[in-house]
């Protein structure tokens, strides 16, 4: 009699889990763009259609926060010259 695989235990590919946790470390360096790429590709990785939402959450979050991130510098710079 074969077992199911529970959702949360499904294998995933040597390539998401690298570029995901690469991902993650990149975020939490403040590198969004970088970090959004990483994301991206580990989205087309991503063997579960869960993971693959997940990392193409997080690569939409890390876009958004580049484009915080340079809105900030703009403002700075047209606030102090």
């Amino acid at each position: 009699m074969k077992r199911k695989l529970e959702a949360n235990t499904m294998p995933e590919s040597s390539f998401y889990m690298d570029a995901a946790t690469k991902a993650a470390e990149a975020e939490k360096a403040g590198e969004f763009s970088y970090a959004s790429q990483l994301w991206e590709s580990a989205s087309y990785a991503a063997l579960s259609g869960s993971n693959r939402r997940w990392s193409q959450a997080r690569a939409d979050f890390c876009q958004y926060q580049q484009r915080m991130m340079r809105t900030l510098s703009w403002e700075s710079e047209a606030i102090n010259g």
